[in-house]
């Protein structure tokens, strides 16, 4: 495919790696909590792409090993593929293998998936991708739409092409050094703008893919102003929690869950215990602190240190939409 022709559109996907690289440099630098969560914010919004939704607290319940519903299931293995993608982007391995890897992912299984079922045409397709994704010389946005395209209208696997082909998006733009510190969370973007998405692809396939490369310049801006929102509204939750604590000294456990919060807004004390390198009977007592203050609620009368407990402000903040206005971009 031919990109010395894009005019104005290479423009516009050269504004937008900027914006996204730039916000990736700030999280990179502020260790802000986006960075963490921003897998978990762009799997879900992949998988309600795909029709695939449950509620966010049923989401963290099924990463838990909390709970059997399908639907919450589905969408975990779309997160862990999403994390999964980052992972094999900072290897660097854009071979046919990982593109594989992120189908078996995002159906939740453990290995490869076999190729029962390809024939020539569809490992010359998958060949050939791994083969575009290595390309140096084209710009990352662009890449990374057309592969998009590809696996959605060619569609090679036998299920969650879309799904795949958003984590292996994901992977390219950390391969190629766009991303560094997490996930873009253009799905949440998309979500708003499925009728546009829809409308592009059909133009991918009868061999356009100006409306495509457009949509992802334009959504890309749109989906670094969505993280942006979702960072500042984070960060603004862990300050007023921390005024609710009031006096609470500042090394105190229960002003240090507190970011942990934004990470795991679903957890068992004996995980902050180790993760803050503290006793389990500390993190007892800052929780029912942090429970008094409504910060946090248990969920199910379990043993007393194997309560579960969440932190709905936070699970609220990972899953602020994108929102129509989000899509409001002026060049």
């Amino acid at each position: 495919m031919a990109f010395a022709g894009l005019g104005a559109t290479a423009t516009r996907l050269e504004r937008a790696a900027i914006q996204v690289a730039r916000f990736d440099g700030e999280m990179s630098l502020t260790q802000a909590p986006f960075a963490t969560t921003s897998p978990w914010v762009e799997g879900m919004a992949s998988a309600r792409l795909a029709r695939i939704y449950d509620t966010p607290q049923r989401v963290w319940l099924a990463e838990l090993g909390r709970g059997r519903w399908r639907m919450a299931a589905w969408v975990v293995a779309t997160v862990r593929a999403t994390r999964l993608a980052l992972e094999i982007g900072a290897a660097r391995d854009l071979g046919e293998l990982s593109l594989r890897r992120l189908n078996s992912a995002v159906l939740g299984k453990a290995g490869p998936v076999v190729e029962e079922g390809w024939d020539e045409r569809t490992r010359a397709l998958v060949t050939d991708l791994a083969a575009f994704m290595a390309r140096d010389d084209l710009p990352v946005l662009a890449q990374a739409a057309v592969v998009y395209g590809q696996l959605v209208t060619r569609r090679p696997f036998a299920k969650a092409n879309g799904r795949t082909a958003r984590a292996v998006a994901q992977c390219l733009m950390r391969a190629k050094g766009l991303t560094s510190g997490g996930a873009i969370p253009i799905s949440a973007v998309f979500v708003y703008w499925r009728h546009d998405l829809a409308a592009a692809l059909r133009a991918f396939h009868r061999g356009d893919p100006m409306p495509l490369l457009e949509l992802y310049a334009r959504g890309s801006m749109a989906a670094v102003a969505h993280a942006r929102h979702a960072r500042q509204r984070q960060e603004d939750l862990v300050a007023s929690w921390s005024r609710l604590l009031g006096r609470t000294r500042n090394g105190s456990s229960a002003r240090r869950i507190l970011p942990y919060l934004i990470d795991s807004p679903v957890f068992y004390a004996l995980q902050v215990a180790a993760a803050l390198q503290v006793s389990p009977e500390v993190v007892h007592k800052a929780c029912a602190q942090l429970e008094r203050l409504a910060i946090i609620q248990p969920l199910g009368p379990r043993k007393r240190y194997q309560k579960l407990w969440c932190a709905p402000e936070a699970l609220a903040a990972m899953n602020t939409p994108a929102g129509p206005a989000t899509g409001v971009v002026r060049w």
